[in-house]
């Protein structure tokens, strides 16, 4: 049986019903979805049955509303995970870069196209921060490069200056930048890379509904470029109806939503800040984020099981390239959710 990679794997038996479990594996929406995206699940059923649009035509219009950018420049995917397999399969590329540590579906969908991956190590003494650095490490023989703004485990933000740095230098080498900003709506004042790509043929943007919406299980992604050619390819190279009837009226739903995003940033900073400060009261290093998780080490590699005894999942960092089983991330939840997570790690660092 194929290993789980990834958080939110509430599936494997482990004792406790799914339902019983506080999952701070997974870093979803505290506030859950809003009621509006509940509403339209709900509308769904009540609809007579159709084929979703294959080329997600409503969608793509209120995302450009969204996202103030030209509808021409979308492509939408089943999670953002399709369009990285896409992106890699279209391109076919030989030689990309990646962070280290990272989100690993990059490096999977580089190595199932037989592409050389180059990484750049992120340095643990000034907490994985990205720093200019890699921009000799941009070479003209690089095809793509891979970047997570925030970058996922480690919550760090890439400044705007270093990331327009970074644009150039892959525009003048010929290298197709990637920036996933899956995560980046729920950072305070951040600025998006979209505005960028404009003239800039070099230059994905890659996001998410999954994460800020809460809609891991209805699975809905999308990408932004100004190159029509790149965005037809990538409506050939993958199944068609790939996202489904209801993955595109909850997005629909969830264009609307501006004003839940601002409520949900000001809530996960409060939470981060609360957390971050009784991880380091417990004694955890805890690595400075600005996004809706956590990443800490401690002096246990065995933490993660013992907080199921409490009932909650945690995601160990293992399995990421640059970190160990003493590394681990947590989403920001609810107060209530983060209080018995702090209660429970007291517990096992000093009761039990």
């Amino acid at each position: 049986m194929n290993k789980i990679i990834h958080g939110g794997d509430i599936y494997t038996d482990r004792g406790i019903p799914p339902e019983q479990l506080i999952d701070f594996s997974a870093s979803l929406n505290p506030l859950g979805m809003p009621h509006s995206v509940r509403q339209a699940l709900s509308d769904i059923a009540r609809t007579r049955p159709c084929y979703p649009d294959p080329l997600c035509r409503e969608l793509k219009y209120r995302l450009s509303a969204y996202e103030s950018m030209p509808v021409e420049y979308f492509f939408c995917g089943n999670g953002a995970a399709e369009i990285i397999y896409r992106l890699v399969s279209a391109l076919r590329p030989k030689k990309a870069g990646v962070l280290a540590p990272t989100f690993s579906e990059y490096e999977r969908a580089l190595d199932v196209a037989e592409c050389e991956v180059v990484r750049f190590e992120l340095a643990e003494y000034n907490d994985f921060e990205l720093t200019d650095q890699i921009l000799p490490y941009i070479t003209e023989d690089m095809d793509m490069l891979f970047l997570c703004n925030p970058n996922n485990p480690t919550g760090r933000i890439t400044s705007f200056e270093l990331m327009q740095q970074i644009a150039e230098r892959c525009e003048q080498t010929g290298c197709l930048l990637v920036v996933d900003e899956c995560f980046l709506d729920f950072v305070e004042g951040a600025r998006s890379m979209t505005q960028l790509l404009w003239g800039n043929k070099h230059l994905v943007v890659l996001k998410a509904f999954t994460k800020i919406f809460a809609m891991a299980g209805i699975r809905l992604g999308y990408c932004l470029c100004s190159d029509s050619a790149l965005i037809a390819r990538l409506e050939r190279v993958g199944d068609p109806w790939n996202v489904s009837v209801p993955a595109q009226q909850c997005g629909i739903a969830a264009t609307k939503e501006k004003e839940f995003v601002q409520q949900t940033r000001e809530l996960v900073r409060q939470e981060r800040e609360y957390l971050s400060s009784e991880l380091r009261v417990i004694g955890f290093r805890v690595y400075k984020s600005e996004a809706n998780y956590l990443m800490f080490r401690c002096d246990d590699s065995k933490l993660d099981s013992r907080l199921l005894k409490y009932g909650i999942l945690i995601r160990s960092c293992a399995d990421y390239v640059g970190l160990d089983e003493y590394d681990y991330r947590i989403g920001i939840k609810t107060h209530e959710h983060n209080t018995a997570l702090t209660h429970a790690l007291l517990a096992i660092r000093f009761g039990e």
